[in-house]
């Protein structure tokens, strides 16, 4: 098992592609191995961007098993003051099944707009639904939105206090949060953030078809349907990415065979079920290449085995090696500059900087303030679609007397962004580089000097 571990862990370092924070395997009872890299702690909760989406299916199931909904019931018996005035044919025949397989016949997604959104809703309902529900797979991060929405709209409860009842606390969660839309739902499609140690709890059960210390959380009979071809990606059939990653899509799960299936979210957060294997493996990623981590599990997995060809302490030894953690200057800087900002992605109006600390003044008047002298710090940044306070890691990559470049990891996302700062002979020059992000774009703004 341990040089199983150590080679996989080895090839994924040799691949620019991949960029892994923590790596676990667990079987039906119990963590058999995990590692986290630092500056990251493997206690934090991280946003798991579309693993949400898969929390969501179980919810759902959940409400199945209760009789409270049937897969086959038409949206429009829940959503139907949503509807727009000229109603849509396809969108009258949408049911809960169609919303689950992400076959809504929904003509497009732009994940960009829930940045400036009001109504995930409303919005979701005013879209083009050009094809026949059931026909065409189109993956959407509002269609699993509105499964939150009907949690909330059959329950009474939002997604987050209904799994929390139903799952979270008996599978012993509490290290979590979850992002709310403007109208006041659990992102169902992006906005969960948990810490490695949930997602091996969730691995566990879908491990055990839905029973975790002997307590039925959901049916086995839900999870069956839900981890087995509902819908082809028809976009995938005969490409490259196939071979690895499959063409099929169940409830808010990725089928890759009949014995594989996955969990995953954007930039590498991943949970990959061997149900012959009875093993699951655990990760979480700065960024990674779905393609090749997808590749690699099957190709060092595949054939598990618990047999030992090292021992743990020499794979621990190896672990202890690898690290995101960057050294860090000290710093000589030695102007005081206060930089006015235009309108920005960061939603900051004012950055000042001298050699002891960075000062973001931000565009509601709240000031989070950086000790260059200190690695952990707080900054509010975004997370999927809000703008949060948020554990960073502060690293001085660069300072002279007139520049200073600080990186940031952010603790509770797979980002990275760097802050130069740089005074020139006639002007002085703040840059926002984003490294690993999405949403955010770099920017520059100059300041006369005086």
């Amino acid at each position: 098992m341990y040089q199983e571990i150590y080679n996989f862990l080895n090839e994924c370092e040799q691949n620019e592609s991949i960029k892994n924070i923590s790596f676990g395997i667990v079987n039906e009872n119990e963590v058999l191995y995990q590692m986290n890299k630092k500056p990251y702690q493997i206690d934090q909760p991280r946003i798991m961007f579309s693993i949400t989406k898969s929390f969501t299916g179980l919810a759902i199931g959940m409400l199945l098993d209760d009789g409270l909904i049937n897969l086959d019931d038409k949206v429009s018996k829940y959503f139907k003051d949503y509807f727009p005035k000229i109603l849509n044919e396809n969108l009258e025949k949408m049911t809960i099944r169609h919303l689950l397989s992400m076959s809504s016949g929904l003509k497009y997604e732009n994940f960009k707009d829930a940045l400036v959104d009001d109504d995930f809703i409303k919005t979701f309902f005013s879209r083009e639904f050009v094809n026949k529900p059931g026909s065409k797979y189109l993956y959407s991060t509002r269609t699993s939105h509105i499964l939150s929405a009907l949690v909330r709209i059959t329950t009474g409860k939002t997604l987050q206090v209904f799994l929390d009842e139903r799952l979270f606390k008996p599978l012993e969660i509490t290290n979590y949060f979850w992002e709310e839309t403007p109208e006041g739902n659990s992102y169902g499609g992006s906005g969960l953030a948990i810490t490695h140690d949930a997602m091996a709890k969730l691995g566990i059960l879908l491990l055990n078809d839905g029973v975790y210390k002997g307590k039925r959380i959901v049916s086995k009979a839900f999870l069956d349907e839900a981890t087995k071809s509902q819908v082809i990606k028809q976009d995938s059939v005969g490409t490259e990415a196939s071979k690895s990653r499959g063409i099929s899509y169940g409830y808010q799960f990725h089928i890759v065979n009949e014995n594989e299936y996955a969990a995953d979210g954007m930039f590498g957060q991943v949970i990959y079920v061997f149900k012959d294997l009875k093993i699951a493996i655990i990760l979480t990623s700065q960024t990674t290449d779905f393609v090749k981590i997808y590749a690699l599990i099957q190709k060092h997995f595949r054939n598990f085995t618990l047999s030992n060809d090292i021992n743990k302490d020499q794979l621990d030894l190896y672990v202890k090696t690898l690290t995101y953690e960057k050294e860090s200057s000290n710093v000589v800087f030695k102007h005081d500059l206060t930089f006015k900002l235009d309108k920005n992605s960061l939603k900051v109006n004012s950055v000042r900087v001298n050699k002891d600390f960075i000062e973001f003044t931000h565009d509601d008047e709240s000031v989070d303030r950086l000790n260059l002298n200190e690695r952990i710090g707080y900054l509010r940044f975004i997370r999927t679609i809000n703008y949060e306070r948020q554990k960073v890691f502060l690293t001085v990559l660069a300072s002279s007397e007139d520049k200073l470049v600080i990186e940031l990891t952010h603790l509770e996302s797979p980002f990275i962004s760097q802050f130069i700062f740089e005074k020139r002979e006639s002007e002085s020059i703040f840059r926002f580089e984003p490294i690993i992000t999405f949403y955010l774009d770099k920017f520059e703004q100059p300041i006369r000097n005086h």
